[in-house]
């Protein structure tokens, strides 16, 4: 796709995270849970890789 460049406001505590991408690390951690739950399950890797296919994620 291409790199992509912010212009993102410096504070002088904490810090600046846009909230596109606080959203965007939520949904990767509840991805990460759903994975790790299936494996502890003993869910097949074919079952999950259809299933991540079926999602639009290629491995």
């Amino acid at each position: 796709m291409g790199t992509m460049y912010l212009m993102v406001p410096k504070v002088r505590q904490d810090g600046y995270i846009p909230f596109f991408v606080t959203e965007r690390k939520r949904s990767e951690a509840a991805l990460i849970q759903v994975v790790q739950e299936a494996f502890v399950q003993g869910v097949s890797t074919r079952k999950m890789g259809k299933l991540a296919q079926s999602l639009g994620i290629q491995n």
